[in-house]
């Protein structure tokens, strides 16, 4: 597998990991400090799709 196919998924599956953490902190109680960390895991995840994003990609010719 090569380096980019491996980066992808590593993003791609450390977003969605994150991404889920992060709302059911945010909707499991009505704590402050579970919507604190709700939010605190959703700044890598915005990070990591954003990332996503920005990998470049194969030109076709």
């Amino acid at each position: 597998m090569s380096k980019s196919i491996q980066s992808i998924f590593m993003l791609l599956f450390l977003g969605i990991g994150l991404g889920a953490y992060g709302i059911y902190q945010i909707l499991s109680g009505p704590s402050s400090d579970h919507v604190a960390l709700g939010l605190v895991y959703m700044i890598p995840t915005v990070a990591a799709f954003l990332s996503l994003l920005k990998l470049p990609s194969k030109q076709s010719r």
